[in-house]
């Protein structure tokens, strides 16, 4: 079973609470080559609700693509786009993965790395915070 709860951004119109990766897939994928007003609102939305963003890059054009060049990892399955990739976003934010089409992601999606903030250790904490007995034990902790 996959930790992470997954969309595509250019086929959805909101992105569900138990999402935790969005994926956009770049034009070589059947995805969109620029940015359009909806799928603009799924990216914002994504990354005020601290959510990853994989952009799915099978040829070298994928990566002048805006919505593949504002996505937080790269992934792909092409030796020269994985390589003209690492150059112009890091090789930190480069997936190197067996199959980069849409259709193949749930294979391999568990190997994106999840955002602190979307843990459940963290999620735990921030509703017990909501407790006073809790959130001042907290405020103590802070000021020693």
């Amino acid at each position: 079973m996959s930790t992470h709860a997954h969309v595509r951004a250019d086929a959805v119109r909101t992105v569900g609470p138990a999402v935790t990766a969005v994926i956009v897939p770049g034009p070589s994928c059947g995805g969109p080559g620029d940015l359009g007003p909806g799928l603009v609102r799924i990216l914002i939305d994504a990354d005020v609700r601290g959510l990853q963003t994989v952009a799915l890059a099978s040829a070298l054009t994928d990566l002048d693509a805006t919505p593949v060049a504002l996505a937080r990892f790269i992934a792909t399955d092409d030796d020269a786009t994985a390589a003209e990739a690492a150059a112009r976003a890091g090789a930190a934010r480069v997936l190197r993965v067996p199959d980069a089409s849409p259709d193949a992601v749930d294979d391999w999606i568990d190997r994106v790395p999840r955002v602190e903030s979307r843990t459940l250790r963290r999620r735990v904490r921030n509703v017990l915070r909501g407790f006073a007995p809790v959130r001042w034990a907290y405020e103590r902790m802070g000021t020693r």
